[in-house]
C-alpha cells in the first residue's frame, strides 16, 4: 500500500528487538525493546530509565509479571514521548522493572498498550516491521 512504512528489527533466539526512542525532559535515548504482545504495559529496565531525568520518588508502585510467570516489583513513570517507526505515543506512562534476564541483550519490553493502536505486520525472514 502506498502509506506502508517499514522499521528495520533484529530477530534473536525468535525473539523481535525493535528500535525505540524515549523522551523526557529534552533528552531522548535509543532503545532496543523486545516486541512482547504478552506484556499489557511498555516496560523499561531500570538501568536504563537512570539515562533519563525520570524522577522515581514520584513513580506509582506496581507490579509486572514477568513471561516466566514471575511476578516483580516495579514502578509505572510517565515518558514525554515513545517512538516506533512512524509513530509517536505522547504523554505514556512506561512501568520500570529490576532487570533479570541475559545481560545487555535487550532494554525492555514493547507492550500492548503501544501495539494494540496500529496495524502491523512482523516479517521475521527480511528483519521487518511493516506498518500499514
Amino acid at each position: 500500500s502506498a502509506g506502508e512504512t517499514v522499521t528495520s528489527v533484529r530477530v534473536v533466539d525468535n525473539q523481535v528487538l525493535v528500535p525505540v526512542t524515549v523522551k523526557q525532559g529534552g533528552q531522548a535515548i535509543r532503545l532496543e525493546l523486545v516486541l512482547d504482545t504478552g506484556a499489557t504495559r511498555t516496560a523499561l529496565h531500570e538501568s536504563v530509565a537512570s539515562r533519563l531525568p525520570i524522577d522515581l520518588r514520584s513513580a506509582a508502585n506496581a507490579q509486572a509479571e514477568l513471561a516466566d510467570g514471575r511476578v516483580v516489583r516495579s514502578k509505572v513513570v510517565r515518558v514525554d514521548a515513545v517512538t516506533v517507526g512512524p509513530y509517536a505515543h505522547t504523554s505514556m506512562d512506561v512501568e520500570l522493572i529490576a532487570y533479570s534476564g541475559s545481560a545487555g541483550m535487550h532494554d525492555g519490553l514493547l507492550g500492548m498498550d503501544f501495539l494494540r493502536k496500529h496495524r502491523y505486520q512482523i516479517d521475521m525472514e527480511h528483519e521487518l516491521i511493516r506498518w500499514f
